[in-house]
């Protein structure tokens, strides 16, 4: 035999268990479409924290949250003395960066997520297991992603105004 193929023949020893349902890449999906990257954030560290993996992973998440700070930080930008409510309804219809970025951002934060976790999904449809149901949990991170990301712009626009 090759020499060269004998480490295929090897076992493997391994402490991990892959073999965890975690949430479909479908809800995480549609979270990060409809919840933004603050949500699918969330959604990923319940499926790090399914797999065991939360403080492997944690650096990514805290470098995904501050670069949605970044990206609040130069989005918005107010006119001083300037009506917020005004101000935001004409840049909701304006500005292509703030209707639509946070959206793209969430998209992107997904396919990061699905390549963090992307051996586990396979893992999953080796041994056809299914996901858990994602609704509830899908639905409470958009609404608490939505929540804090408009906390998060709120707490932007004060610093803002300071600087």
């Amino acid at each position: 035999m090759d020499r060269n193929l004998e480490h295929l023949l090897q076992p493997t020893l391994s402490t991990k268990d892959q073999r965890v349902p975690i949430f479909s890449v479908r809800a995480c999906f549609f979270t990060a479409f409809f919840g933004g990257p603050l949500s699918i954030t969330l959604l990923s560290a319940l499926n790090s924290r399914k797999l065991k993996r939360l403080k492997t992973d944690v650096k990514f998440y805290l470098i995904g949250i501050s670069a949605f700070l970044v990206y609040l930080f130069l989005i918005l930008d107010i006119p001083e003395g300037a009506n917020i409510s005004e101000w935001m309804s004409s840049q909701r219809r304006e500005n292509m960066f703030y209707r639509y970025g946070s959206r793209g951002l969430g998209l992107i934060f997904w396919a990061l997520c699905y390549y963090l976790h992307k051996p586990y999904y396979v893992t999953m449809s080796l041994f056809d297991m299914k996901p858990p149901n994602p609704w509830i949990t899908a639905v409470l991170c958009i609404v608490i992603g939505g929540f804090f990301q408009i906390l998060t712009a709120i707490l932007v626009i004060f610093i803002r105004g300071v600087i």
